[in-house]
This record gives C-alpha cells, sequence and structure tokens, in this order.
C-alpha cells in the first residue's frame, strides 16, 4: 500500500475524475487498504469463535482416579 502510495505521487497521478480513470495507484492502496482491513477483521473474528466454541484439553476437570483394592 505504501509503495503504490509513494508511486502514485512520484508519477503525479491526481485524484480529479479525469486522473482517476485508468491506471491510478491510488485506486490501488485503497483497495491494498481496504483488504488488509477485511483480512485482519475475519482473523479476529475467526479466532474469537474458535476460542469460544473449542474446550482446550487444559481447562477441561480431570477424571475422578478409580480406586483399586
Amino acid at each position: 500500500m505504501t509503495a503504490c502510495l509513494i508511486d502514485a505521487g512520484v508519477r503525479h497521478q491526481t485524484l480529479t475524475d479525469e486522473g482517476l480513470k485508468g491506471e491510478n495507484f491510488w485506486i490501488t492502496a485503497v483497495w491494498f487498504f481496504m483488504m488488509a482491513k477485511w483480512t485482519s477483521l475475519i482473523a479476529l473474528f475467526a479466532r474469537r469463535y474458535r476460542d469460544a466454541t473449542s474446550i482446550p484439553l487444559s481447562k477441561t476437570p480431570p477424571l475422578p482416579a478409580e480406586k483399586q483394592f
């Protein structure tokens, strides 16, 4: 994303209607940001869902020991 912003500035691409038509790195940077945002949110919610639905073995109650006579 940073490379797209730098490249757009170096190439003097504008944010006008005419400047945004065709190949434009400003729009590419926006798409990179949106993909990063949604990927991180999906990962966060997937981790929360996993933690809420699975019980790790270390948190299960111990089984009572059987007495042997």
